[in-house]
């Protein structure tokens, strides 16, 4: 024990290392306590598992709660209301023109699942060309193909 002592005696932390050596060989010593310890150690680990879990599962509701806020805001907001997040959406993506030209096809659109659509779209899409041709395809015939 004392070799290990001196191991750590000139190290930053080589009082609680001397704490934990000497707690060790208590725990040689006596068997029970250090069976205990080990099970104090193990429902220490349990809890703080627990509570990690919880925290993560916390944050994933969060997460989960507020995209699915998003899109039901989408279908439950004002036609003018939807139609402005779009537009803001489509010209971050693809820029103003596209936006402007987004924004021109939907002016007169009110139904809030074509308009929820037209939001997929802007996802879905890879080029401006593309989504306002989709978004034509879809004010015309209800179609998302094409």
């Amino acid at each position: 024990m004392q070799l290990l002592i001196a191991r750590f005696a000139g190290d930053e932390e080589s009082d609680q290392h001397r704490h934990h050596m000497q707690q060790a060989l208590r725990y040689m010593e006596e068997p029970t306590m250090l069976a205990e310890a080990i099970t104090e150690w193990r429902q220490n680990a349990i809890a703080e598992g627990r509570a990690a879990g919880r925290t993560e599962g916390r944050t994933e509701g969060r997460t989960e709660g507020r995209a699915e806020g998003r899109t039901e805001g989408l279908r439950e907001g004002t036609s003018e209301g939807r139609r402005t997040l779009l537009r803001r959406q489509a010209t971050r993506r693809f820029g103003l023109e596209a936006g402007d030209e987004f924004s021109r096809l939907l002016a007169d659109e009110e139904d809030a699942d074509r308009l929820a659509l037209a939001g997929d779209l802007v996802i879905d899409c890879s080029s401006a060309e593309e989504l306002l041709s989709r978004v034509r395809r879809l004010l015309s015939d209800g179609s998302l193909i094409g």
